[in-house]
């Protein structure tokens, strides 16, 4: 997760909140950082640094720095994946819980079919149903879907703005 401080970080993780044998391990992606001068509300420059950083829950020892230290790469890899994986995950829940409360907007149902078969019936049927896939709610539906291939997928998505139809 993208992240903003006035401090640096020097070392590649932190490990906070130990309660019992559970801790949280902040994982610093240090080849991230990038500096960034900030003039603040009185006048006065002052540099930030923006970096990447990913928590995780783990198991709490007293060995606990020393297998981080030996394993950070394949730690922060790990990290890493879960990070995008849990976000992704929340990305696309979203995402389909708006599908489904827009199922109504676009299911068959809505076409009124004749009771009386005719030609000119199905043809009528038959536009009603492509002028119904032209909506704004198919092409709202579509953007949904579509969601996972934006550029900052899944830390930085826009999500479609639903039609007031």
């Amino acid at each position: 997760m993208k992240q903003e401080s006035e401090t640096k970080p020097t070392t590649g993780y932190e490990i906070e909140n130990i309660e019992g044998d559970i801790c949280d391990v902040v994982f610093y992606d240090l080849s991230s950082i990038e500096e960034k001068k900030v003039t603040s509300e009185d006048g006065n420059e002052k540099v930030s640094y923006l970096y990447l950083s990913y928590r995780v829950n783990m198991s709490y020892s007293e060995k606990l720095n020393n297998y981080i230290s030996k394993n950070y790469d394949t730690l922060l890899k790990g990290a890493k994946s879960k990070c995008y994986a849990d976000a992704a995950a929340a990305v696309r829940a979203k995402r389909n819980k708006l599908l489904q409360e827009s199922d109504k907007e676009v299911v068959l149902d809505r076409l009124e079919v004749p009771k009386n078969i005719t030609i000119s019936n199905v043809v009528s049927v038959l536009k009603q149903f492509f002028e119904s896939m032209n909506s704004n709610w198919t092409v709202y539906r579509q953007e949904l879907r579509d969601i996972t291939k934006q550029d900052g997928f899944p830390f930085d998505v826009t999500f479609p703005t639903k039609p007031k139809e």
